[in-house]
């Protein structure tokens, strides 16, 4: 009788292991990051965003450095890269949006903001505010700065 044994190598299993440490270090990095430029008092700040894109796309290409190149659903996607993929993410989406928001709000009064004084008055600036077109918190400058 002929007993056949397979195991990975001791160094594959190591590196699949540090790989995954990889994997869910740079996820925490990122969402570390995303909430210091969430709860910061600037806007959008370009390099943040920039980085945390990289960031998803080069977990692919980590992944697809594994020993051996396993297949899509592998332990090392269970355990990392399915999970770390979805929080880097989320954690860009919330930064772009959370900084955009931000930006709006120290501009100053958009462009059609000054149509609607212009064409309706002050009563039709108070429906875009009304139906959530425009934030309700005072900006720094009012419809009567606008003039």
């Amino acid at each position: 009788m002929v007993t056949l044994g397979l195991a990975r190598s001791g160094s594959s299993l190591v590196f699949a292991v540090f790989m995954m440490a990889v994997m869910w270090e740079l996820a925490a990095s990122v969402l570390i990051g995303a909430w210091y430029l969430t709860t910061g008092p600037e806007g959008l700040v370009w390099p943040g965003p920039a980085w945390m894109a990289a960031t998803l796309f080069a977990l692919a290409a980590l992944r697809n450095t594994a020993p051996g190149t396993p297949p899509i659903g592998c332990v090392l996607d269970w355990f990392a890269f399915l999970w770390a993929e979805p929080v880097i993410a989320l954690c860009l989406i919330t930064v772009v949006i959370t900084g955009v928001h931000k930006a709006l709000r120290e501009d100053g009064p958009p462009a059609w903001w000054l149509w609607v004084e212009e064409v309706g008055g002050a009563g039709s600036a108070a429906v875009y505010v009304a139906c959530g077109l425009w934030p309700v918190a005072d900006p720094g400058w009012s419809a009567d700065a606008v003039d």
